[in-house]
Parts: structure tokens; C-alpha cells; sequence
């Protein structure tokens, strides 16, 4: 049990997820700013943002309970 809880690789998965996760919210913002500055329409920029949230939105919970359940 003298095991450290963040070794080495640990540590490199989280900084990998941590990095991912910033593009992946980068580029979904970047897209909508340019359909915003193409259209000058707020309303479809804010619609795309939504649209862009669903996927999230509805797969969490299945994703949650999937970790639940898995060792």
C-alpha cells in the first residue's frame, strides 16, 4: 500500500484528457463565433451552441451509469 495514487502515466492520461477536453470546447466555440460573425445572427449562434450541448447532455447519463457499473 505505499503505492503513490498519481504515478507517472496516470498523471500523462490526465493532462491528455485535460488537453482534449479544452479543444474539443475551443472548437465548438470557435465554429460558432465564426457562424456568428458570418451571419450576425445571435440567435443562430446560440442555437448552435445548444445543438452542440445535446450530445452531452443525453449521453451522460447512460455514461455515468455505464462507470457504475464497470470495475
Amino acid at each position: 500500500m505505499t503505492e503513490r495514487l498519481f504515478s507517472r502515466n496516470f498523471t500523462f492520461l490526465i493532462l491528455g484528457q485535460v488537453t482534449s477536453l479544452i479543444g474539443n470546447f475551443t472548437l465548438k466555440f470557435a465554429l460558432a463565433m465564426y457562424v456568428l460573425e458570418q451571419t450576425g445572427s445571435a440567435t443562430i449562434f446560440a442555437a448552435l451552441l445548444a445543438v452542440a450541448m445535446i450530445p452531452t447532455i443525453v449521453l451522460s447519463p447512460f455514461g455515468g451509469m455505464l462507470a457504475d457499473r464497470m470495475n
